[in-house]
């Protein structure tokens, strides 16, 4: 099974090439330098009560570097992808994780879904209202 919505060719099992993919370019969408997202996700894993490996439990720049360097065998920690992710607006590297199959969505694509699940429940209501209307029509009322 072909998976679509994805930006990646890449149909390995193996996510790790695609997360680092995809991490580089939400940080790059995010306009935030990676110093930056190292402090924000500091701020995010401080009130969560988290830890890393890191200097004092933080996460640090050169953390940041390890996570996005294609030829490195670090890999960000899922505990802290969510954060991450928050950081910087992107669920790109959550999809990489998603079963084949499955899609990650955002806000607008939530957003759209209920709109159409509304639309639909909205159908099958005027139908059972024209089923209830002849059933009126064959009683006579």
């Amino acid at each position: 099974m072909e998976q679509k919505g994805l930006p990646y060719d890449d149909k390995s099992l193996n996510p790790t090439s695609d997360l680092k993919l995809a991490m580089n370019r939400a940080i790059e969408a995010s306009g935030l330098t990676r110093a930056q997202v190292a402090d924000r996700m500091n701020e995010k894993i401080v009130v969560e009560r988290l830890r890393t490996r890191g200097k004092d439990g933080l996460i640090t720049e050169d953390m940041v570097n390890k996570w996005l360097a294609p030829g490195a065998p670090e890999i960000i920690p899922t505990k802290l992808l969510k954060i991450f992710g928050t950081v910087t607006k992107s669920g790109g590297p959550a999809q990489t994780l998603a079963p084949e199959g499955y899609r990650v969505i955002g806000p607008a694509e939530i957003i759209k879904l209920k709109f159409a699940e509304n639309i639909l429940a909205g159908r099958k209501a005027q139908r059972q209202c024209r089923i209830l209307a002849e059933q009126l029509k064959e009683m006579g009322q």
